[in-house]
């Protein structure tokens, strides 16, 4: 997740850019695309999965507007402020006020977590519906989750940064950074994912005020951007071997139809682990490892899905849809080479 908005961020920068280069004023064109994909994540949430992000990254895409006036440096120093110094002023400052009932807990309540889980595995389309909303009114809109969409601001801002230095443009250039960002990624990551282990391996046992709870937290918020340095450092790197390169070059299409691949996993897994669709109701029933088997499997699938559909089409047909209602008219959908096949083809049986 931290790596998408990271990405997302990215984007932004290298868009606009281009933008200015043309002289082309990209204000009004990207309200009306986040605009489009406000409403796009809107209905996804309230319809399929609580959990979307797409409305989320809407409104703080126009945030990353505001930002793109500042200077390199400026952005830069609130980045690293939002995704890295927040969080952990956030896990000491709780500490700091928290009362001694707290500092020592004894029993979990149950949240509404218990409440919604049997409707999603067992309930109708319309309980799912209800059932939406609550969840998402609690999960999106807690204290915890509000910390999150600020620390990925912050991730966003970090690749405005990096789109707007051109590390990944002339990443020849910058590969002693990108080789420090790897070896320490790695450090800091795992140290990180360790704290987390522990935290939650003794969880309700260190109290939320004492030095080792909040060294802990602080690590565990840390470890996150840390291992996303450590992923997007290792592609580079291994993008210089013309082997890895090749391989790395399949995975191109899957990303071009990100917006696609994300709308139809909520289909896919909807159908099998809600109580709707198929009626499997397969939530909370199937362990780790065969979660993994079939998150694999689809994956695999729309890795074929999307190499085919980008030889015949350019885009995927949700970013299609996006495009169109951004620019307020229909898109050419197939690439030239199927037209041209198309056109030689009426020509022949004419």
């Amino acid at each position: 997740m931290t790596l998408f908005a990271f990405l997302f961020g990215l984007g932004v920068a290298v868009q606009l850019g281009q933008a200015e280069k043309r002289n082309a004023t990209a204000w009004p064109v990207y309200l009306r695309r986040f605009g489009v994909l406000f409403i796009i994540g809107s209905l996804h949430a309230l319809l399929l999965w609580w959990g979307d992000i797409l409305h989320w990254y809407a409104l703080l895409g126009m945030v990353l507007l505001v930002f793109n006036r500042l200077k390199n440096k400026t952005i830069l120093i609130w980045g690293v402020g939002l995704a890295l110094i927040v969080p952990v002023g956030f896990v000491n400052l709780g500490a700091y006020f928290s009362t001694p009932a707290a500092s020592h807990p004894t029993t979990q309540q149950p949240g509404l977590e218990a409440t919604v889980l049997p409707v999603f595995a067992h309930g109708t389309y319309l309980n799912v519906l209800q059932s939406n909303w609550a969840f998402y009114r609690y999960e999106m809109w807690s204290p915890f989750m509000l910390l999150f969409w600020v620390i990925t601001l912050g991730t966003m801002l970090l690749g405005v940064w990096a789109g707007r230095q051109r590390l990944f443009h002339n990443w020849q250039d910058h590969l002693p950074l990108f080789r420090r960002l790897f070896w320490g990624g790695l450090a800091i990551g795992v140290t990180g994912g360790i704290a987390l282990l522990i935290n939650r391996l003794f969880r309700g046992q260190i109290p939320v005020d004492s030095l080792l709870y909040c060294g802990l937290k602080s690590l565990a918020f840390l470890g996150i951007p840390a291992m996303t340095a450590f992923y997007v450092s290792a592609i580079v790197l291994l993008y210089q071997s013309a082997r890895w390169k090749t391989w790395l070059d399949k995975l191109a299409p899957v990303g071009r139809l990100s917006l696609t691949n994300y709308l139809t996993q909520t289909l896919v897994w909807s159908w099998l682990f809600y109580g709707y669709g198929l009626g499997l109701g397969w939530m909370g029933q199937i362990g780790p490892a065969l979660a993994l088997l079939l998150g694999l499997t689809l994956f695999a699938g729309q890795l074929f899905f999307s190499t085919w559909w980008l030889r015949h089409f350019r885009f995927g047909p949700a970013e299609w849809l996006w495009r169109s209602l951004t620019y307020g008219q229909i898109q050419p959908m197939r690439t030239n080479k199927t037209i041209t096949i198309i056109s030689t083809s009426k020509i022949l049986s004419e």
